[in-house]
């Protein structure tokens, strides 16, 4: 009989990998940008009391402040839409048991995934035997 061993994935690469670069690249550009606009409402706010008022750029002042917004909401949209995107492509090769780039979400309780010592697949819980090559369970 074999002993179960349980194993942690160190391959790196793969698109889930790319995916949550680009979703931490995205979000550091859309700060960015979020930034920006502030800063053009705060600087053409400063020269509406110089005499020259008119409700256009007042308009155009506040239409900053709405791309910024809209900026930064839609920033943490597609943050978290491609994070989870990356999860699901990790969570779908370690079924598979593909080896998967980076880690997946914390559980919100421990837990381990057993493998067969003989074929590396994961175990269903307190299986006698590997339902992938047959080798009989030491638990």
């Amino acid at each position: 009989m074999a002993k179960v061993r349980t194993v942690v994935s160190v391959y790196m690469g793969g698109i889930e990998e790319t995916i949550d670069n680009f979703a931490g690249f995205y979000m550091g550009i859309a700060f960015i940008g979020t930034i920006v606009f502030v800063v053009l409402f705060f600087a053409d706010t400063s020269t509406i009391g110089g005499g020259l008022y008119s409700e256009a750029r007042v308009l155009r002042n506040f239409t900053y402040l709405e791309l910024a917004m809209a900026s930064l909401f839609s920033s943490f949209f597609f943050y978290a839409a491609l994070r989870g995107i990356a999860e699901a492509i990790r969570l779908l090769k370690k079924i598979a048991g593909l080896p998967y780039s980076g880690r997946t979400s914390k559980p919100t309780h421990p837990s381990t995934e057993n493998l067969c010592p003989a074929c590396d697949r994961a175990l269903p819980l307190q299986a006698p035997r590997c339902p992938n090559c047959g080798e009989t369970i030491e638990w």
